[in-house]
């Protein structure tokens, strides 16, 4: 197989077609907010 052939079989995993890492960047993005929030309100009360 050559480089070529490689990068077409290759799958690239995506919220659409893998479940799993959809529930991982969720579950990502709910920390990420939840801190960014909890640093807005200490800013906010400084």
């Amino acid at each position: 197989m050559t480089n070529q052939q490689d990068q077409k079989t290759q799958l690239v995993l995506t919220s659409k077609n893998s479940p799993e890492t959809a529930e991982k960047i969720r579950q990502a993005s709910e920390r990420i907010l939840k801190r960014n929030y909890q640093l807005y309100k200490r800013l906010e009360n400084k």
